[in-house]
């Protein structure tokens, strides 16, 4: 069922039970919140908080409940919890109060008793919870898997603290310059110039360019201009797997060629298996022809 929500808690519990339980895709969900542009930085960043967090989170709730609560009461649960311990700028009241109003909304008014009862026993216990979670092994206390816990720790042994340590680290705004329009230092002083701390970052880092690469000429003369170290093909490749062999045997004619209809990608957004219209018709087709 489509709700109609205002409240940008009541739309992050509902975001992060779809993506958490439903399997949807957090950055499809993101975008069709329909929230007030006032509204959407909160709501982004609760959601992409406490999915991120979420085995953390689920691990502080089970401290306080017998038994794990229906999947929306959990969500409701888990983004006030982050509120709580992570968001700095939100009083204990707000995140309370608010997650009440949600769990009421979205649930019954017995469960928004039930919500008030578990935050306002977090919020007497925040304090104490950062050391509990410290003393949980490394799974819980960065919300990752265990198996890729102990991937990481037998690939990085001596590094393996600082990488974890790392996934919560502060994101910068990374900036791509269209070198067509201005040249990547001219860019960084005009920044400084309004105030705007910047670096340029020639690190090494490959960039990848992707969308509607047409051929290999195409893509040899993005590597020639200098923008990209990697070539990304999807949709061609979906239409006819051995494009590039074809293109490369000099036979272009047998190309069966991607129009960028996103029939594909309306079946992947559908968690349909992914198919190209195109070549199923030329499939059909060749298959008529022989018959």
């Amino acid at each position: 069922m489509k709700r109609n929500l205002t409240s940008p808690r009541s739309a992050a519990a509902v975001a992060v039970e779809r993506i958490c339980c439903g399997g949807a895709y957090s950055n499809l969900v993101l975008a069709g919140a329909g929230l007030a542009p006032a509204d959407r930085p909160f709501f982004t960043a609760l959601v992409r908080g406490t999915v991120e967090r979420l085995r953390t989170l689920r691990y502080v709730v089970g401290l306080y409940v017998k038994r794990p609560p229906d999947r929306m009461t959990e969500a409701v649960l888990c983004t006030g919890i982050y509120q709580i311990l992570y968001m700095d700028r939100i009083p204990d009241s707000a995140a309370c109060n608010e997650s009440v109003r949600a769990a009421r909304e979205l649930v019954s008014a017995r469960e928004a008793g039930f919500v008030n009862a578990v935050l306002r026993s977090v919020c007497r216990d925040r304090a104490s919870l950062p050391g509990q979670i410290a003393a949980q092994p490394d799974g819980v206390r960065y919300s990752l898997s265990d198996s890729l816990c102990e991937r990481i720790r037998e690939q990085y042994p001596d590094r393996c603290a600082d990488i974890f340590a790392s996934f919560f680290e502060p994101d910068g705004l990374p900036l791509c310059v269209n070198t067509r329009r201005i040249a990547p230092d001219a860019l960084v002083e005009r920044l400084a110039a309004e105030g705007v701390s910047c670096v340029f970052a020639d690190d090494g880092i490959p960039v990848v360019v992707s969308g509607k690469v047409k051929d290999l000429k195409h893509g040899e003369e993005i590597f020639e201009a200098g923008k990209a170290d990697l070539i990304g093909i999807c949709r061609p490749a979906l239409a006819d797997p051995e494009w590039i062999t074809k293109q490369v045997e000099g036979r272009e004619k047998e190309i069966i060629k991607c129009i960028y209809c996103n029939g594909c990608l309306v079946r992947d957004q559908k968690h349909e298996a992914v198919n190209c219209v195109i070549a199923d018709k030329v499939a059909e087709r060749n298959a008529a022809g022989r018959n």
